[in-house]
């Protein structure tokens, strides 16, 4: 909806370009179709996501069925992860043989730390796209 009230606004602004915007749009829009059409296939046979983190992610992993584990329900600030939850996360992670847990970008990464050094599990970072590192 974003795109196509973007390109429509363009053509009233420059109405010469009005084609090309259009097909840019659609274009565009295609590409995010197969997009999400890849991410739907992955939630069907990806393993369940362990963050070790704040949590960015709750309306993604809603949308596309994917099952998780995180040790904060949100990105609050204010919030210390309690030890039953690190013990939950770290259990989690050696019981079902997790590979790999997440964070976030800016983050100082010390649960992460913690559980990657008592699991062996790498860290990576899930990009939410609303800080620039």
């Amino acid at each position: 909806q974003m795109l196509e009230a973007t390109a429509r606004k363009l053509s009233e602004i420059y109405p010469e370009n009005s084609q090309k915007y259009q097909e840019n749009t659609n274009e565009y829009i295609a590409k995010i179709k197969g997009v999400n059409e890849k991410i739907k296939e992955l939630s069907d046979n990806l393993p369940t996501l362990v963050f070790a983190d704040r949590f960015p992610a709750k309306y993604f992993v809603k949308e596309y069925n994917f099952e998780y584990i995180a040790a904060f329900s949100g990105c609050a600030e204010d919030t210390d992860a309690d030890p039953a939850t690190l013990a939950k996360i770290v259990d989690y992670v050696n019981n079902s043989k997790t590979k790999y847990i997440f964070t976030i970008e800016l983050s100082d990464q010390k649960l992460a730390r913690t559980v990657s050094e008592s699991t062996g599990a790498k860290i990576l970072t899930f990009q939410s796209m609303q800080n620039i590192s």
